[in-house]
């Protein structure tokens, strides 16, 4: 919380020495009038210090996610148009959070982070044991699975966006991309879409 250029004030008189010269100087205008200016500065610096402790965090950062994104290497090759802030913040905070993984979870958490929201259906081959209604996959399909989302994921534009950016963003390409750079290399990705 940023202190005021008044509590600054209080703090740099109350450390003024004490005696008739020093009590006198403090209703002096002009002797105050030096302890405001720099209590004022300082009151700034305090601000300025506030607004920087949100640049540390991923999710906050406005005037310093350029460096950001050059440090984690954004924006992502997948993404081929420009990105709203919102969007490139939650890159950027994907990109600080992820330890990695091969569950659906972690694949359902990647997709939610990019703004889509998916299912995954794993396949598995049949065997003898099975129910008879069970489809017939071959052993090749034991490292297929398939993410099942809308037909278009629609983002919205969201007040605290930039005046420049487009109101609306739709399509599933960096889905795709991510998905298919993020897979094990031993599946089979299939994306499926609609109902």
């Amino acid at each position: 919380m940023a202190i005021k250029t008044q509590q600054y004030l209080t703090m740099l008189m109350a450390l003024m020495p004490r005696g008739l010269l020093w009590d006198d100087l403090q209703h002096n205008p002009d002797f105050v009038g030096l302890f405001e200016s720099t209590a004022e500065e300082l009151a700034i610096l305090h601000a300025r210090e506030d607004d920087l402790l949100d640049e540390a965090d991923p999710r906050t950062t406005y005037q310093m996610l350029n460096e950001w994104e050059t440090a984690y290497a954004l924006p992502d090759p997948c993404v081929d148009d420009a990105q709203t802030i919102q969007q490139r913040l939650a890159s950027l905070y994907a990109k600080v959070t992820n330890k990695g993984g091969q569950s659906i979870p972690y694949f359902i958490a990647i997709a939610e982070s990019l703004g889509y929201q998916v299912t995954i259906t794993e396949f598995s081959r049949w065997t003898v044991a099975d129910r008879v209604n069970k489809p017939l996959y071959g052993q090749t399909w034991q490292f297929a699975w398939q993410v099942n989302a809308p037909e278009e994921t629609i983002s919205y534009w969201r007040a605290n966006g930039r005046v420049d950016e487009p109101l609306a963003s739709w399509g599933n390409n960096r889905l795709e991309c991510t998905f298919h750079r993020l897979k094990p290399d031993h599946t089979t990705l299939i994306f499926s879409y609609g109902g």
